[in-house]
């Protein structure tokens, strides 16, 4: 059975539970954006800033509607 890479992914996570790594995972993942965003300038910077606003905006819209 051929999996989509969704598929693939949610499998890959399921694991990373299972095998308790998936806070370990999440703490490095944490630690490399922190870092990406603190190198950020510029244009760059304005447009990361912009849609992450944005991204933050739908969620809460989102956790408003569906409790």
């Amino acid at each position: 059975m051929v999996l989509t890479p969704a598929e693939k992914q949610k499998r890959y996570r399921e694991n990373l539970v299972k095998r308790g790594l998936y806070e370990f995972t999440k703490v490095k993942h944490a630690a490399r954006m922190k870092v990406y965003r603190r190198k950020l300038t510029g244009l760059i910077r304005t447009k990361y800033l912009a849609a992450h606003a944005d991204a933050q905006r739908r969620y809460k819209g989102k956790m408003v509607s569906n409790p």
